[in-house]
């Protein structure tokens, strides 16, 4: 969540009205008209990049003979990453935290929207959106964390057996392949750099999702406006370049969110994703490593499960009480699989 990501997401046209996403951004002024919060938004046509499912609630008003779209999506678009929605001013207290939680209800009355959704937003958040009738939904993404590590090899200590030995394979297989890693970051990411990972992420998408939602330009944008907040992992064979995964360096925490290869090797996915990353964490003594939604791959690499928080708003009480019945299922559910989860972890038990 910052200015120049958001900024080169709308300069490059990923996010547009042409795109279904229609920028919102709601904002607080004082007397003097300055700005005290902003609520980053969206009016949106479609629930495409959200990563917080609710195709089920468009079917749902559908076959009620109501429209779903559009709505109000308060997100960081294409990105499933926690971070605060509510952005207030410094020294702003709790009264006009309220007030802009509070006047999203009102926007999406006076346009005629069917509802509110502000997801990845943090617990707090939440809390206070629950004073006005919002719903709390809850999620899961893993999370690598940095318990002190030294090195690598000090991360595979506290592993079991099994799976540092799988570790150790998965490792020593690429670097048997004569295959060289490079970490890249600020000023040295060039165009021959972001040509390549932007090729592989293409590539990764029409496999996957069968639309890539961002363009070259727009990897170009947040390379030149943030730049010592980007690294790129690259593997290269020889020559030429066969596979890279990009990071974002947060303030505590490594982001880590595209990958993509020209050969589909699972091993190669694992070191510039999990392997790779987690050395720079350790190396940088970052606290933290987000890796996205899904995958349950993750927990075998050292990831844990985690759960994130969303809250929702829909503007005609009947339905609001459908969802929130829904929701409270969905959350004994979510619960009750964190808990597998977590007895299935890689790490030592303590005894």
């Amino acid at each position: 969540m910052s200015y120049e990501f958001i900024s080169s997401l709308e300069i490059s046209g990923c996010v547009s009205e042409n795109t279904g996403w229609n920028a919102q951004h709601v904002t607080m002024k004082d007397d003097e008209n300055k700005i005290l919060g902003i609520i980053p938004s969206y009016i949106k046509e479609h629930s495409y990049g959200e990563y917080v499912f609710d195709q089920s609630w468009a079917e749902f008003y559908d076959k009620l003979g109501l429209n779903y779209y559009p709505k109000l999506q308060s997100c960081i678009p294409f990105t499933p990453v926690t971070s605060r929605k509510l952005l207030l001013s410094e020294g702003i207290d709790d009264v006009n935290a309220n007030t802009l939680a509070a006047s999203i209800k009102d926007i999406v009355n006076d346009k005629g929207l069917s509802s509110a959704h502000l997801t990845f937003c943090t617990k707090d958040e939440v809390d206070i959106l629950q004073r006005h009738n919002f719903l709390q939904r809850t999620s899961q993404q893993f999370r690598w964390e940095n318990n002190n590590y030294q090195t690598f090899d000090n991360f595979l200590e506290n592993l079991t057996s099994r799976k540092r030995k799988m570790i150790r394979k998965e490792r020593k297989y690429v670097e048997s392949s004569d295959i060289k890693i490079e970490i890249i970051s600020g000023k040295d990411i060039t165009d021959e750099h972001l040509d390549a990972f932007y090729r592989f992420y293409k590539d990764t998408c029409r496999r996957k999702w069968g639309h890539a939602y961002l363009n070259r330009e727009f990897f170009g944008l947040i390379a030149e406006k943030m730049p010592d907040k980007m690294i790129l992992i690259l593997a290269r064979f020889g020559l030429n370049y066969i596979a890279s995964s990009l990071h974002i360096i947060g303030e505590d925490r490594l982001y880590g969110r595209y990958w993509g290869g020209e050969t589909h090797d699972s091993f190669l996915h694992f070191e510039l994703c999990f392997y790779q990353a987690i050395e720079y964490a350790i190396c940088n003594k970052l606290q933290y490593i987000e890796a996205g939604a899904g995958g349950y791959h993750k927990i075998s690499r050292g990831y844990v499960p985690i759960l994130t928080y969303s809250a929702h708003y829909m503007n005609i009480p009947e339905i609001h009480s459908v969802v929130k019945d829904y929701l409270t299922k969905e959350c004994e559910l979510n619960n009750s699989n964190l808990k597998e989860l977590e007895n299935n972890l890689p790490y030592k038990k303590i005894l």
